[in-house]
């Protein structure tokens, strides 16, 4: 069994500038969970209210409407935490958050995550800037679905990959590159639209296909494309 210590916590961002005592105390409150890919580690409205902080693995966090549609809002990898609202509002969970691969969660009640909070300035605001950058986050992807074109949409997801990546130059490989149904997920469009709009950037240099890889030979160019469209709706 997967043992969490105060070391073990020294990953995770919201804890990382606490001294090493303090994270050994929080840690003495956690239990350590193992999630296999496609497993729900939040089930959305769901009224439980502990925290998870991620060791290892990531999640994907989607909302699912009544018909079965997925609209996925982020994705979360080690280091990040995911149910901090409902141990904040004490409401059921927003959305649900699926394990991509296998993952490694340290669970934290709302009443000792609250006290971490409370007890602990740096932790107070490391959780606020997170909760801001949250904010920032959607309010773009809001601005997007309301605003943008399918085409510009698909590449705006693109560009957020690959800034995920390490770069090469100018260019840089999606790893795990996610399936056109995926994309379509995130971006509220269709399977069909996202092929169309990868297509055409591979015709016209900036996108090369590379295995199940995605290779973004341009990344400059595919930002200014995102950019000029961001300041055309403006």
């Amino acid at each position: 069994m997967f043992t969490i210590t105060g070391e073990t916590l020294r990953s995770i961002k919201l804890f990382s500038e606490l001294d090493l005592t303090t994270r050994d105390l929080i840690a003495s409150y956690c239990t350590a969970r193992r999630f296999a890919p496609g497993q729900a580690v939040i089930s959305q409205n769901d009224t439980s209210e502990h925290v998870h902080l991620l060791i290892s693995g990531s999640v994907s966090v989607t909302i699912y409407a009544p018909s079965g549609k997925a609209a996925l809002l982020q994705d979360k990898g080690a280091g990040e935490i995911i149910g901090e609202l409902s141990a904040i509002d004490g409401k059921s969970r927003s959305a649900y958050a699926i394990a991509n691969e296998e993952t490694i969660a340290a669970v934290l009640s709302r009443e000792d995550f609250v006290a971490a909070v409370i007890g602990n300035p740096t932790v107070a605001k490391n959780l606020l800037e997170k909760l801001v950058g949250d904010v920032r986050i959607l309010s773009s992807r809001i601005f997007e679905f309301t605003t943008m074109a399918v085409a510009n949409r698909v590449q705006a997801e693109l560009l957020r990959l690959a800034r995920k990546q390490s770069f090469d130059g100018n260019q840089c490989e999606i790893l795990d590159m996610p399936t056109h149904a995926e994309i379509a997920n995130r971006i509220s469009s269709h399977r069909e639209a996202v092929t169309k709009e990868i297509n055409r950037l591979v015709k016209i240099d900036i996108l090369e296909k590379s295995g199940r890889h995605l290779v973004v030979r341009d990344v400059d160019k595919l930002q200014s494309l995102v950019q000029s469209e961001y300041k055309a709706k403006l």
